[in-house]
């Protein structure tokens, strides 16, 4: 009989799911597992005998075989174990920080991870610009704002056909007003760029670049001391959330940022 929760099902996994993997949805003999295996007799008996009983594997004349529950749900473990491992990866760039809890792990599931190092600190903003340099199309909200992030924004917008949409807090408002007029205003030019203020933004920054080959999702994290590093995911479930979480976002945009600047 099949266990009765999912922990038993993940418990048998962890132990089994090599002897689940060799099996298949074809049928085999217990010969051939031993021969593929580098395990006794009784550690395979042992293990087919859980993954039958968990309804993973099933038995006919010919062997035993993977049951379609059994390859669903090694699917499913496969993506957890993909999804866990990309959030390790990733944790440093989440330490200390605030509201990152909102992300999804499908965010991580293989993932690029450029953390800012002391030795090499413009490598992980240097991989934010190397989507902005490909993409045809950016959109996503900013919660910080760092020098080789509006150069490359100024750059694709004037010399590129680079079109965005960006939503900005209001110390990132302040920041393009104050420090980055003339580069805001050069962008403004184009008519390809819009900049609007919301109350409140996560504590990271999230962008979606839609390159002439695929649609990216990138999450650059930060705390008030500068960047920890970049998170970088082309698959279509990233991109799906990414742009769901910043359309939500701008659904509560406000106004313009900054105000009367794009008509100097």
């Amino acid at each position: 009989m099949p266990p009765e929760d999912a922990s038993s099902v993940l418990s048998i996994l962890g132990r089994r799911e090599n002897v689940l993997r060799q099996i298949g949805p074809e049928e085999c003999r217990k010969r051939e597992l031993l021969d593929e295996l580098s395990v006794s007799r009784s550690t395979v008996d042992r293990a087919v005998r859980e993954l039958v009983d968990a309804g993973l594997v099933g038995r006919s004349d010919d062997g035993y075989y993977r049951t379609v529950t059994g390859e669903l749900t090694l699917r499913e473990y496969d993506r957890a174990v993909g999804r866990i491992g990309g959030l390790l990866d990733a944790s440093a760039l989440f330490d200390g920080l605030d509201g990152e809890g909102d992300a999804d792990p499908v965010l991580f599931d293989g993932a690029t991870v450029v953390e800012a190092e002391p030795l090499s600190p413009s490598a992980a903003i240097e991989s934010f610009v190397d989507l902005l340099e490909r993409s045809s199309y950016v959109v996503g909200f900013v919660s910080a704002v760092f020098p080789a992030q509006v150069e490359a924004y100024r750059e694709q917008l004037v010399d590129g056909d680079l079109t965005a949409r960006m939503l900005v807090t209001d110390s990132v408002c302040r920041r393009l007003v104050s420090q980055y007029a003339d580069a805001v205003r050069d962008g403004f030019r184009t008519g390809r760029i819009d900049i609007r203020h919301a109350a409140e933004l996560p504590s990271y920054t999230l962008v979606v670049g839609t390159t002439p080959t695929r649609a990216e999702a990138v999450l650059v994290a930060h705390t008030a001391n500068g960047l920890r590093g970049v998170l970088r995911n082309d698959s279509p479930e990233a991109v799906e959330w990414a742009r769901r979480r910043i359309a939500a976002r701008w659904r509560e945009s406000a106004s313009a940022c900054p105000p009367g600047l794009a008509d100097d």
